[in-house]
């Protein structure tokens, strides 16, 4: 690798090649030859025309929250950060809108939407117009935000989330990504800055290309900036959980809200372990079999009336205790969930997740138990969505046979249930002994004719994705 031939695009100081830092940018045990930090997507599409020159392969790094999902890279020569595209674009609050460059935190996002001054929490309906300005016009103004609730939300970007459609529990009101995304702007493969979308609906009428780089794991481009819808931060957010002595009473509960009126953020089933997990020196949970978790945001009135219903259906499922949340505890509980991925000091976590249909979730569950009982594994299903995650913590890289074996029988439930398994988290001598993707689906040969063409010469996350794209 020709590493003085990358000071023509960038500064000394923004090239790094010492191997103590390089080794903590190592991918699958691999560590690149060189780090670069881009400021702007002129000095990063530079890059890559480089990188097409000397066919470099090239992986796009954010936070690093998500380096663990795919293959092993087949070659590795180059980390692209992203932390130094950091800056809010655009805030249109009285739109509902903002573009931001991909290196920007989510927390940070965040934090910056609460303060803006946004219209009441409202459901944008005409015919509720004048109902909605009456009760709205006694309300504060509480600030707008984001609606992901990815892992690791402290340390994510928001290239990483749209580049690896990463979800958490508001999944299931809020929905994916995509469905959040209005527009993007990258860097391709061969060094063209290419933009997609934009801030109104018209802009994006028809086929909407921008969505082909949602899930794309940063084989198809760079992230350079990305526009998103907000909504109005909500005036009260709780929680309820309630615990019960097996799967099949919490499944019964689940199933009632499911098939209510009621419209839950949050639909989560955790075994014991997940629970553990989720709790916290400030949040300590019943010490039951399964509990079940249900978010409600919303008016204060919507929530009280939700959080008391939820109770007395727990309550006649023959819950042995209902806990209900404040705000306080509801934040520390799904982010502690969230971040059940971390594994303790002197530790490896494996994780799996499942996708299937949502009506069979209760099948993928009970085998999933049965399949990880020796390793006492964290459980965790959304319930309304059809996902699950599956968390093991082992000594070392724990016995590669094993763990594919339980992982295999992860998979194996999943795709009974018409969905499939993915390893988002594994060592290399796990993941030489089972694939991480699974077998490719029907639309693999679209998927990588489209690859092919994007990047002929495969310089973006080589050999990562799915089928070794």
């Amino acid at each position: 690798m020709n590493i003085k031939s990358l000071y023509e695009v960038l500064s000394p100081e923004r090239v790094v090649t010492d191997s103590a830092t390089l080794a903590g940018f190592a991918v699958d045990d691999i560590a690149p030859e060189a780090l670069v930090y881009p400021e702007n997507s002129d000095q990063a599409a530079e890059i890559m025309k480089l990188a097409n020159t000397q066919n470099w392969g090239v992986i796009p790094w954010g936070a690093g929250t998500k380096m663990a999902l795919g293959n092993r890279p087949s070659r590795f020569n180059l980390v692209l950060s992203t932390s130094r595209l950091n800056k809010i674009v655009d805030l249109d609050v009285a739109n509902l809108t903002v573009t931001a460059q991909a290196g920007v935190k989510l927390a940070d996002l965040q934090d910056l939407l609460a303060g803006a001054e946004n219209r009441c929490f409202f459901p944008p309906d005409d015919n509720l117009k004048e109902q909605a300005d009456y009760m709205c016009s006694s309300r504060d103004y509480n600030g707008v935000f984001l609606p992901l609730d990815p892992p690791f939300p402290d340390r994510v970007t928001l290239g990483g989330i749209v580049a690896a459609n990463s979800t958490g529990p508001k999944r299931l009101r809020y929905g994916l990504p995509r469905d959040l995304i209005l527009g993007v702007k990258y860097v391709s493969p061969t060094g063209e800055i290419i933009g997609m979308g934009g801030k109104t609906v018209k802009n994006v009428s028809g086929y909407d290309v921008s969505k082909i780089m949602i899930g794309s794991l940063g084989t198809l481009g760079i992230l350079g900036e990305i526009t998103f819808r907000l909504l109005p931060l909500p005036e009260k957010v709780a929680a309820v959980v309630a615990a019960f002595g097996t799967f099949g009473a919490a499944k019964a509960f689940a199933d009632q809200v499911l098939g209510s009126k009621l419209l839950p953020t949050s639909l989560e089933v955790l075994n014991r372990p997940a629970c553990r997990l989720a709790s916290s020196q400030d949040l300590s949970l019943p010490p039951e079999a399964w509990r079940v978790a249900v978010g409600a945001e919303g008016f204060e009135e919507e929530v009280a009336r939700e959080i008391a219903d939820l109770k007395e259906m727990a309550q006649r499922e023959g819950a042995s205790e209902v806990t209900e949340l404040d705000p306080d505890k509801t934040s520390v509980f799904w982010r502690m969930l969230a971040n059940c991925g971390v594994a303790p000091q002197g530790k490896t976590v494996v994780k799996f997740k499942g996708s299937f249909l949502i009506s069979r979730y209760a099948e993928v569950m009970e085998a999933w138990s049965d399949a990880s009982s020796d390793y006492q594994a964290a459980l965790t299903v959304s319930a309304g969505l059809g996902l699950a995650y599956g968390y093991i913590f082992c000594q070392s890289d724990g016995d590669p046979e094993k763990l594919a074996a339980v992982g295999t029988a992860f998979r194996v439930a999943a795709e009974k249930c018409e969905g499939s398994m993915v390893m988002e988290c594994a060592p290399v001598s796990l993941k030489q002994k089972l694939d991480p993707w699974g077998s490719p689906r029907e639309d693999f040969p679209l998927m990588k004719r489209i690859k092919d063409n994007v990047d002929p010469l495969g310089v973006l996350n080589p050999g990562r994705f799915l089928g070794g794209i």
